[in-house]
């Protein structure tokens, strides 16, 4: 439980201001993403979350401001 709070904490700081927002089944969502993205690249989950929220303070626009973004479509990469 306590692995799972400091995601949400760390996605919390979404640039965008969109993860916040977002109802409990799409968070879920984005975390069970985020947990085979570190799986997949042998990392720590709050490291990928942390790529993610780097990459989102980057972008230029809502979209790449999002750290869904990121986590969905990017897979943690700069478009």
């Amino acid at each position: 439980m306590e692995r799972q709070s400091r995601l949400e904490q760390l996605l919390f700081r979404d640039p965008a201001g969109i993860y916040p927002k977002m109802d409990e089944r799409s968070r879920v969502l984005y975390r069970t993403r985020l947990a085979d993205i570190a799986r997949r690249r042998r990392i720590p989950e709050a490291e990928a979350a942390e790529r993610a929220l780097a990459l989102a303070e980057k972008g230029t626009d809502e979209r790449t401001r999002h750290v869904g973004f990121y986590i969905l479509e990017q897979e943690l990469e700069r478009p």
